[in-house]
């Protein structure tokens, strides 16, 4: 269910249920031995989005 206010959408009702598991997928810390195998390929293989060069500078010494 959505509340809006002036039109716009302002407030989102959702079960308790659907509310847990989004919380679940909250963020989360792992050590890296925990880290999944497909969420490991997916960093390895991860690309910075264009207009993102300049942070290039950061890795450097």
């Amino acid at each position: 269910m959505e509340i809006t206010k002036h039109g716009r959408r302002h407030t989102v009702l959702i079960s308790d249920r659907e509310y847990r598991r989004l919380k679940r997928q909250d963020r989360q810390a792992l050590y890296a031995w925990e880290v999944p195998p497909e969420v490991i390929e997916e960093i390895k293989t991860a690309e910075v989005p264009p207009g993102h060069e300049y942070l290039d500078a950061e890795l450097e010494d």
